[in-house]
């Protein structure tokens, strides 16, 4: 028996499939309870409480993005998107609201709409990228042509 043994196997990472899944159930969790917890007040000023689910809804987009790509960003938006909006942000037939049209309601649909839409670019632009890197470095010519060829010339492949 050596003095070194071999260290245990690492635990295989979760496909990415149940990483989107699990991120999205939670989104839509938090969602639901950031819009319960849009109207809260302390004395008259309304309480930003709704602002921790928010970023853990947004958190947990950004974790499932770098997992999976845009799509790991595109399945929680789209839950929190369609819970936020028409589920929870319209009046009911009874006149119930759970979100309400105050400057807090507004702040939380609008404040929520643009960070997920900066959260999903940001994961387009980074799946861009990486499709667009290819695993070796391609010899390019510049401007100067000392990567070889005529000056202003690219390689054709």
């Amino acid at each position: 028996m050596s003095a070194h043994a071999p260290a245990p196997d690492a635990p295989a990472p979760l496909p990415s499939g149940l990483v989107v899944a699990g991120a999205t159930v939670l989104t839509g969790a938090l969602t639901v309870w950031a819009a319960f917890l849009v109207p809260l007040r302390v004395g008259t000023l309304p309480a930003p409480a709704w602002l921790l689910p928010l970023a853990g809804t947004l958190a947990l987009g950004w974790a499932a993005a770098r997992r999976a790509g845009l799509l790991g960003a595109l399945a929680p938006a789209v839950v929190w998107f369609v819970l936020s909006w028409p589920v929870l942000g319209a009046a009911r037939a009874e006149g119930d609201l759970v979100v309400p049209g105050t400057g807090a309601g507004y702040a939380y649909l609008f404040g929520g709409l643009v960070a997920w839409a900066a959260l999903v670019t940001a994961a387009s632009g980074a799946a861009r990228r990486r499709r667009a890197s290819p695993q070796a470095p391609a010899r390019r010519s510049t401007p100067h042509g000392d990567a070889g060829g005529r000056a202003g010339e690219r390689d054709r492949d």
